[in-house]
């Protein structure tokens, strides 16, 4: 039939359904807030596995109920895992997280690291704007985070230790510096 074959498979699907939202509820609150926050690559595929899960087994048959929800925990219970191990072993940051990468320092944009990151100086713009700055001249540094989202932070001296340090892991930034200080000097010697 077209718009369903018996009434059966629209209950299985109701509670099905039902079943699956009140186990993700509780899935979500002990794995906790990192599984719905701004995602980075694990949780975007997490959340796309899972509903795919979810799809899957609402709406097929020979998909049993105990299987989608063991598969779900396990997916949840692994990324759990890994963003423990995570924040207790700072050396797998570099094999689960990508870094953050500079795009703009001190009045320029960073076109090869716009370009490796696919990210436009339009975008970079709306961020700066959407963080409250009202010139270019007031901002020191965008960052495009490893969730994707793009930070902007005020300009500083450069010798300023607090901003240094904020920027001390983002790819990009040790270069940037560098050609800052060296236009820098030439201005003075000029």
């Amino acid at each position: 039939m077209v718009f369903f074959d018996d009434f059966y498979g629209l209950f299985r699907i109701v509670v099905v359904a039902v079943i699956f939202y009140i186990s993700f509820i509780v899935f979500l609150r002990v794995s906790g807030k990192r599984s719905t926050s701004q995602m980075n690559n694990f949780d975007w595929l997490i959340t796309v596995t899972l509903a795919s899960m979810l799809g899957t087994t609402i709406l097929i048959d020979e998909v049993v109920v105990l299987e989608g929800l063991i598969a779900a925990g396990a997916l949840l219970g692994l990324n759990l895992a890994l963003t423990k191990v995570a924040f207790y072993a700072k050396e797998s940051r570099t094999v689960l997280y990508d870094k953050p990468s500079l795009l703009f320092y001190n009045g320029e944009f960073l076109l090869k690291e716009m370009e490796r990151e696919r990210v436009s100086e339009d975008e970079i713009m709306a961020a700066i704007r959407g963080c409250g700055f009202g010139r270019l001249n007031e901002v020191g540094a965008v960052v495009l985070e490893t969730n994707a989202s793009l930070s902007a932070l005020p300009m500083a001296a450069d010798d300023d230790e607090d901003v240094l340090g904020l920027l001390s892991d983002v790819r990009g930034f040790p270069e940037a510096l560098a050609a800052a200080r060296a236009r820098a000097a030439e201005r003075d010697s000029a």
